[in-house]
């Protein structure tokens, strides 16, 4: 049972993460067009453009990379509980 409810919040995490990063990311580019706007005269603009791409792009594939290493764990899991069902329980050696 406590494998099922695992198996059920790692397999729906992923939308809670998505979610999360989706806010982060439109709260930091808000954040950063206006800092960019007010900043222009001090930095160049295609620096403050560049980097804020690159700071957009790192939490959109966060969530892509969280719930791929997820999958294959649960896919690991499944083998190791199959092949652990399947195999007849193992009997210990005699001492003599």
């Amino acid at each position: 049972m406590i494998t099922a409810m695992l198996d059920l919040f790692i397999r729906h995490a992923h939308y809670l993460t998505y979610g999360l990063l989706l806010w982060l990311s439109v709260a930091h580019f808000v954040a950063a067009f206006q800092t960019s706007r007010a900043d222009t005269a001090r930095r160049s603009a295609r620096f403050t453009v560049s980097l804020d791409r690159l700071l957009l792009v790192i939490p959109a594939l966060l969530p892509t990379l969280f719930s791929i290493h997820m999958q294959r764990y649960l896919d690991f899991w499944h083998v190791v509980t199959r092949q652990a069902a399947a195999s007849p329980p193992r009997t210990p050696k005699q001492p003599w």
